[in-house]
């Protein structure tokens, strides 16, 4: 009598060699992953949004921490940094200077350091305007322990870690006389909290104040007020957009007869109602408004 036992048997065997098989592939892809950036902590790549400014004043004044930046792969770039973290809002920006322009597919990026625990983030890719490579970063992370920048130069291979090393230079908190010197012809600006408007109204009022009413649950309050923080070096001199909290601040509400989130109020050095719109995602759009 035939065994018919066998057949069940070898195709179990294979099943179970197919299941280990697939286990041993898995298992060497997590662990090639896991190797890459080992000990480093190594944030996904983010393409920063093309600066809309020429600015080539310094960035020395204009940040609670600073640093200049120099060559280290014998070309004659030079560089600075600088970043703040004020209101739950980490920002930095770099200034590179005599850079060459990168091959077809390859890209300048810039990096904060934290030599003290051997980490590292990526702040995106730098981009060219009118001859300075300009690298923007925004988030709602203090990276202030960071205290060095570099800007490498990436092949796009997909790799998350650092290439070729072309500016670094460290960063160190400036006193409040380097800010004051260097920003005594600069009238206030940017975007600030309500507490820091009204604790210091009168200088800010000194130009074009907008009161921007946003709720935190609000998505199109959230593009605008994450797109206006990466935008900080683009703003006019002379404009401070003030973010007011839609659901806590209800006298400012009544006051400017505000109904709906995402609407943003122009005012005069009096509190007074010069435009009122609503909507709007980036800078542009605020300053298209202005009166």
């Amino acid at each position: 009598m035939l065994d018919k036992s066998k057949p069940s048997i070898n195709k179990i065997a294979l099943a179970l060699a197919v299941a280990a098989l697939v286990l041993i592939i898995l298992g060497v892809s997590m662990y090639v992953k896991g190797m890459r950036g080992t000990g480093q902590n190594v944030e996904q790549k983010v393409d920063q949004p093309k600066p809309n400014n020429s600015d080539n004043t310094s960035v020395k004044g204009k940040y609670d921490y600073y640093g200049a930046l120099s060559s280290v792969d014998g070309s004659s770039a030079t560089g600075e940094v600088g970043y703040s973290f004020l209101n739950s809002n980490f920002v930095m920006l770099a200034k590179s200077s005599n850079l060459v322009e990168p091959q077809s597919g390859y890209f300048y990026e810039g990096w904060l350091v934290d030599s003290t625990n051997n980490k590292f983030i990526s702040t995106g890719k730098a981009n060219s305007v009118t001859g300075t490579w300009l690298n923007s970063f925004s988030s709602s992370t203090d990276y202030s322990s960071f205290n060095k920048y570099v800007l490498t130069i990436e092949p796009d291979d997909g790799n998350p870690a650092p290439a070729t090393h072309i500016l670094e230079g460290g960063l160190s908190k400036q006193s409040s006389s380097d800010a004051e010197s260097n920003d005594t012809n600069s009238k206030k600006n940017g975007y600030i909290s309500l507490a820091d408007y009204q604790s210091q109204k009168t200088t800010y009022d000194s130009g074009k104040v907008v009161l921007f009413f946003n709720a935190s649950w609000c998505p199109t309050c959230k593009v605008l007020d994450e797109s206006l923080a990466r935008q900080i070096e683009s703003f006019p001199k002379d404009l401070t957009v003030v973010n007011v909290d839609y659901d806590k601040e209800t006298e400012l509400k009544s006051k400017y007869g505000v109904r709906i989130q995402h609407t943003l109020v122009q005012i005069d050095s009096s509190g007074n109602q010069i435009a009122k719109w609503s909507g709007g995602g980036d800078l542009q759009s605020i300053t298209d408004q202005l009166k």
